[in-house]
């Protein structure tokens, strides 16, 4: 088995850490093989794996540490995990216990409370179902380990409460970015590509690298394509603080165990 070492790992310790190319990757329950249906594009499978694989490992962890902040307040996680808008019956679970049939099925039958989240035509010119699908199916994903995210932090304040005045000053002292827009994503991809630009920053995040997609030469699809890996770069510039946060306050409510990425001998994610 090989495991990262990173506690949030990029989208770039995946692809250093363990080697992928298109030619090994395995199906993982929210993109299963063949990858996109009958449609093979290599140059863009490898990286919509890769956050695929991002994505299942943020899921689980989110839920983790969702599950410990409500364990400290006496709260059942489960009453807290939000609906997706506009998907009837889906959430985070679905996705983090490999529902694809039926989560594929609630997005294509999806009424405007969902479809209007998204561009139409998807990609301009360029039609492609199947990947339309699993891009749809990958950022929903994405927004729903965000939903998560965001209740954690919202919890924060209501933890130190529990705890004495000299640390709940330090605590205070963690400060969370504030996350873009989906707008400001977009607008942020657009002027990179237009500027020959390979990276995007915004303030108080990292520099976030924009992936190649190979054969693909559509400005308007890498744009689109390119917004799931930087949705998962900016969570992880979200969950830095919880991290320091949660092994702040081990020795009032017991040690987080952090799991670690990990690919077993069949290749799949084993974490």
């Amino acid at each position: 088995m090989t495991c990262l070492s990173q506690t949030l790992p990029t989208f770039s310790d995946i692809a250093a850490g363990f080697g992928i190319s298109s030619f090994s990757l395995p199906s993982l329950p929210t993109f299963p093989k063949p990858f996109f249906g009958s449609t093979n594009a290599p140059g863009i499978s490898t990286p919509h794996w890769t956050v695929d694989l991002q994505n299942i490992f943020y899921g689980g962890l989110v839920l983790g540490l969702l599950q410990y902040v409500c364990k400290a307040l006496g709260i059942n996680y489960l009453t807290l995990i939000p609906a997706i808008a506009g998907l009837s019956g889906v959430t985070i679970m679905d996705f983090i216990n490999g529902s694809y049939v039926k989560i594929k099925a609630a997005i294509n039958s999806a009424g405007s409370a969902f479809t209007s989240l998204f561009p139409v035509p998807l990609f301009g010119a360029v039609s492609s179902p199947d990947i339309e699908t699993s891009h749809k199916i990958q950022f929903t994903f994405s927004q729903a380990i965000k939903s998560v995210i965001d209740i954690i932090i919202s919890k924060i304040s209501s933890i130190t409460n529990f705890i004495s005045d000299t640390f709940h000053a330090t605590i205070a002292s963690v400060t969370f970015p504030t996350f873009p827009t989906i707008a400001a994503m977009t607008a942020a991809i657009s002027a990179a590509f237009s500027a020959g630009s390979s990276s995007v920053s915004f303030s108080g995040f990292p520099s976030i690298t924009i992936p190649s997609f190979g054969e693909i030469f559509s400005p308007v699809m890498q744009a689109v394509k390119a917004l799931p890996m930087m949705f998962v770069d900016l969570m992880i510039g979200m969950l830095k603080p919880i991290v320091t946060f949660i092994n702040d306050i081990a020795s009032f409510f017991g040690s987080f165990t952090w799991p670690k990425l990990c690919i077993n001998s069949n290749g799949y994610y084993a974490g």
